[in-house]
């Protein structure tokens, strides 16, 4: 019995290292580099553009008499990152199938999405039913979907899942192609269901990480497109099992992104976390003077505070974190005269912040 029970978790592990490197690709994980917080003009941009790319065609809806909503979904960048971006899409009663046409290749939502962004799902791919059973998903695709590239495979799992997911009621996706349960992926058999965010999206490989005890956590670091405009980008990095999850956290998001990779961390690396607790209901994050580094007016930094909420609310089960420095509640954010007196709201949606 004892040989048995090490077999079964010697063939997890196995499986659990597969599953990273083909997340992962060929990417490899390297020292962090030193980052400064951004300068103000990448603040100022990521405030001020506009949120939405203004499509023209939406498969002849009557654009005047037509009632839209506003729904996150997950694209792919050219750099090879899924990321969600906020679009407008029709009101319907079918919202999830609506929801993943428009994830669809040379489909509407390609309209919809800016110039670096990508559309994930094959192209004339097709929901041919879609419905939630006790929090899970379950989507039938037409064959189409099948048509995609090996490369591709993980990032679609991972844009469906997370866009999915964005939806209080789903929590879980399984996928099928005509009617039949996909139980792996046809190119490198990736596990097609059960599927959800602790799965993880745009996965580092762990480098010194004993898979065995480690746990995965999702980090936000910021990306740039060719039009120069920012957007956040999470990050899924394996850890070794903490004591305090929101503390380690932060102290990974603090380490910044990998070397190679083309994003940026908008919190200095000299940050120190005095304090982290968590709850049921809100995060209570105390750092050094330095979170107030950004501005000589000595106020935290936007988007700072934008990547410390949305990285402690998605591994805790908090949606609003409290932010102190050393002690202090009276904080203000810079370009305003807004304060962190009060905790901050996870936004509902990341790109474009709800801040």
């Amino acid at each position: 019995m004892a040989s048995g029970k090490f077999v079964n978790k010697t063939l997890y592990l196995g499986n659990l290292l597969l599953s990273i490197f083909v997340f992962s690709g060929c990417f490899v994980k390297k020292a962090t580099k030193s980052i400064d917080p951004p300068p103000p003009q990448v603040e100022k941009s990521y405030y001020s553009k506009s949120a939405y790319v203004t499509g023209t065609n939406y498969n002849a809806f009557d654009l005047k008499n037509a009632k839209f909503e506003n729904v996150q979904l997950y694209f792919a960048t050219k750099t090879g990152y899924i990321v969600p971006y906020t679009i407008k899409i029709p009101c319907s009663k079918d919202k999830f199938k609506e929801c993943l046409n428009y994830m669809v290749k040379k489909g509407p939502g390609e309209k919809l999405i800016p110039k670096d962004f990508q559309c994930v799902l094959p192209e004339n791919t097709k929901v041919l039913s879609f419905k939630i059973t006790n929090g899970k998903a379950i989507v039938d695709f037409s064959k189409e979907f099948l048509n995609y590239s090996r490369d591709m495979e993980t990032k679609i799992l991972s844009a469906i899942t997370w866009s999915l997911t964005e939806f209080d009621n789903i929590k879980e996706v399984d996928i099928k192609v005509l009617g039949k349960d996909l139980r792996f992926m046809p190119k490198s058999k990736t596990k097609a269901y059960g599927l959800t965010r602790k799965m993880g999206i745009n996965l580092e490989t762990p480098s010194g990480v004993d898979i065995s005890s480690s746990i995965p956590v999702t980090l936000y670091f910021l990306a740039q497109n060719s039009l120069n405009e920012n957007y956040f980008v999470p990050v899924t990095r394996l850890i070794q099992r903490p004591k305090n999850i929101g503390e380690a956290v932060l102290k990974e998001l603090i380490k910044g992104p990998s070397l190679y990779s083309n994003l940026v961390s908008v919190v200095t690396n000299t940050l120190k976390v005095n304090k982290v607790l968590t709850n049921d209901t809100v995060a209570m994050a105390d750092f050094d003077e330095q979170l107030l580094e950004y501005s000589d007016e000595k106020k935290a930094s936007k988007m700072a505070i934008n990547s410390i909420v949305l990285s402690l609310t998605e591994n805790t089960r908090t949606k609003k974190v409290k932010i102190t420095v050393n002690g202090k509640k009276d904080l203000y954010l810079s370009g305003s005269n807004k304060t962190l007196v009060q905790p901050v709201l996870r936004p509902v949606k990341v790109n474009p912040s709800g801040f």
